[in-house]
């Protein structure tokens, strides 16, 4: 896989919206975890006050403590490519909508976002991973057990506990009880949103900040009458 610097990524994104529930099984996803893998965190809202402590050529910075689908004490997130890091970072910063101020509470937060390129290298250390292929009960039940239930926020009480694997692999999900959503692709089945939640100390260790890129440099046209949002030259 290319470096963020030298990828030319050309397309235009001819959605009204970002995903879509096929009726079709997408493909079932293979682990990206080698020696050397690009993977690719989307920095967007609140997290952006914390961009300067991505670094080239260091480690990532500790990941919030918050739950999320694979742990349910904090995990650094990053897709598995380019395009759905940069699909993901146009959807949360309101490239896709209309109105982004509608959705977004904070103007600041507005077409602003971060992809960070970062390379994995586990070295001596073996981290434990865990991967979800697809969809299915077990994954349902798994991301359900992560979030507090009957609970208006996303912190668990007490002690944080080690999540089940210091990585894990799948899936992003979409509602909670339901099979994770599929990006449309403009035809059936569409894929899965392939996300690698790193979370541990020991899994942040793998991690190499290689750069990043924000979201003006890659000339990205919102969305406007009659026009959905297009993007762009990575160079």
């Amino acid at each position: 896989m290319r470096s963020l610097p030298n990828f030319i990524f050309l397309f235009a994104l001819y959605f009204t919206s970002l995903f879509f529930t096929a009726h079709a099984t997408p493909p079932a996803l293979k682990t990206v975890l080698s020696p050397g893998a690009i993977v690719y965190r989307v920095v967007t809202g609140g997290e952006l006050a914390y961009i300067d402590s991505y670094v080239a050529g260091s480690q990532p910075p500790h990941y919030l403590p918050i739950a999320g689908d694979f742990a349910k004490y904090g995990a650094l997130y990053t897709f598995a490519t380019l395009q759905e890091a940069l699909e993901w970072g146009m959807h949360v910063s309101g490239f896709y909508y209309k109105q982004p101020s509608d959705h977004i509470k904070h103007a600041e937060y507005i077409y602003n976002f971060y992809i960070v390129e970062m390379k994995y290298d586990p070295k001596d250390l073996k981290p434990t991973t865990k991967f979800f292929a697809k969809g299915g009960q077990d994954y349902i039940s798994f991301v359900q057990g992560n979030y507090p239930a009957g609970q208006a926020t996303l912190q668990w009480e007490g002690e944080p506990k080690p999540a089940v694997a210091d990585i894990i692999e799948g899936p992003m999900s979409g509602a909670l009880g339901k099979e994770p959503p599929v990006r449309s692709l403009g035809s059936s089945p569409g894929l899965y949103n392939h996300q690698i939640a790193f979370a541990s100390d020991k899994a942040l260790a793998c991690l190499t900040v290689v750069t990043k890129i924000h979201s003006d440099e890659l000339k990205i046209k919102p969305t406007a009458p009659g026009q959905p949002p297009s993007c762009c030259n990575v160079q």
